[in-house]
């Protein structure tokens, strides 16, 4: 069946588990958060340029796909 006609019947596919952990810049008050797939978060301190990135905490999360069961249709969630 097209993907265009389906009547999707979306189930999670490509389970995978880690953290989703923040970091701080104490010198500029920058933050980010980014998924880290290890078994558990990093948490050491590091320079990046001007930046010095501390930890700031994390919690366990999963990514996942979407995939249709009647069409075969995939949709990545790649980004955060």
């Amino acid at each position: 069946m097209p993907a265009e006609d389906c009547n999707h019947n979306w189930t999670m596919t490509n389970v995978r588990g880690g953290y989703i952990v923040q970091e701080a810049c104490y010198r500029c008050s920058s933050r980010r958060i980014y998924f880290s797939y290890e078994d558990n978060p990093p948490r050491e301190k590091y320079r990046e340029g001007e930046h010095i990135w501390s930890y700031f905490g994390s919690d366990q999360s999963v990514k996942f796909d979407l995939a249709c069961s009647k069409c075969d249709k995939l949709i990545t969630f790649e980004e955060l």
